[in-house]
């Protein structure tokens, strides 16, 4: 007896314009606020690049082919077009990967930092058991990720989606089902929110954003490039005159060639950048 092809799986993550996204950071600048949910998007998006098949990203930012180039045709961005709405998005990029032939898609919130690629392994293996399952956020009352098997994906988030995704026939997975679940459940609106992902464990752009020794995150601040200090650093000034140095490859994916006078935004601690970007 020939043995059963591999169930080949793919995610689709609808993400708004990183203008109007995580606006619930409140106190945080709006540079700051942007490249945060940029920040729980890349890590998000490369925990499932790299469990799964192919991911499809549902987004009219316009900033995001280039941003996820590194994962090469395993990524793909599709235009959102005239605004869908996040379930209407997200039903739409399912459509697609059930076309190219993804036999099990995952629909997931973009803010999950903490995922890790062997949790969503483990729960594509517990979800191949139902035509249709759902991970509940921390508090219990959203969910992050919805699961379909060979059928409609059929996507109630935003509100009280895990009540939602239950009443629509959807099966809970739960720790008990899968092992521990704290990164694939602790989704991200709050700065409260981002402090316990911080403790669970970041993935690496949104880890850049706190000081790893004592876990304290960044202030933001804009800065300006003031000199080279060597071939492999930059000096930055803050507007009130203070520098810091740079490491060059901290901007190499971003601009090859950064010249005197280029403004950029950076997070700050003590005397150290521990992120900067444009």
């Amino acid at each position: 007896m020939e043995a059963e092809p591999a169930m080949r799986s793919g995610a689709v993550v609808a993400l708004k314009p990183l203008r109007a996204a995580k606006t619930r950071l409140q106190g945080v600048p709006v540079a700051y606020r942007q490249h945060i949910a940029w920040c729980l998007a890349s890590d998000t998006i490369g925990a499932l690049a790299a469990a799964l098949d192919r991911v499809v990203v549902v987004s009219n930012e316009p900033s995001l082919a280039t941003r996820l180039h590194r994962w090469g045709t395993r990524v793909r961005v599709v235009p959102e077009g005239p605004s869908l709405g996040m379930n209407a998005a997200l039903a739409a990029g399912a459509r697609q990967l059930a076309d190219g032939g993804m036999s099990m898609v995952v629909a997931c919130v973009g803010d999950l930092p903490c995922l890790r690629p062997v949790t969503v392994r483990h729960l594509v293996a517990a979800a191949a058991h139902h035509p249709r399952s759902f991970v509940a956020d921390t508090s219990g009352t959203g969910s992050t990720m919805l699961f379909a098997r060979g059928g409609s994906l059929d996507p109630r988030f935003q509100g009280p989606s895990a009540a939602a995704h239950r009443g629509s026939g959807a099966t809970a997975l739960t720790e008990s089902d899968v092992g521990p679940l704290a990164d694939a459940r602790r989704d991200v609106d709050t700065v409260a929110d981002l402090l316990d992902a911080e403790r669970i464990g970041l993935g690496e752009a949104t880890a850049a954003l706190f000081d790893q020794r004592t876990h304290r995150m960044g202030r933001f601040a804009p800065v300006v490039i003031d000199d080279p200090a060597g071939e492999d650093e930059l000096v930055v000034r803050t507007p009130d005159g203070v520098p810091y140095r740079v490491e060059a490859r901290m901007l190499a994916d971003q601009h090859p060639h950064m010249a005197p006078g280029q403004r950029l935004h950076a997070a700050l601690v003590d005397d150290r950048v521990l992120s900067i970007w444009l």
